[in-house]
């Protein structure tokens, strides 16, 4: 059947749920950034590490990331999210 997807839909129309998408995002950058996120998670947790995840982000801002140089103030705010989802302050 030329012209037609997997799933009847027509060639180069293929929608996929929001959710789906974004669950797939998600885990891409857990696989990619996940020590990094558990770090700060951690280092969230507890109250007497709270000054070492401002070292943690300073760090990410310096250091190689995709590009050869810091990663991006979004990128780094993305990790925090992650990183802070779910704890308490």
């Amino acid at each position: 059947m030329a012209g037609k997807g997997l799933y009847g839909q027509q060639q180069g129309n293929e929608n996929r749920q929001a959710a789906l998408a974004a669950m797939e995002h998600f885990t891409d950058n857990r696989s990619v950034e996940g020590d990094v996120v558990d770090e700060i998670r951690h280092a969230l947790r507890h109250p007497h590490l709270h000054p070492v995840v401002a070292v943690l982000i300073e760090t990410l801002r310096r250091t190689k990331g995709e590009f050869g140089k810091g990663y991006s103030d979004v990128r780094i705010a993305a990790i925090y999210g992650q990183a802070s989802f779910g704890t308490q302050f």
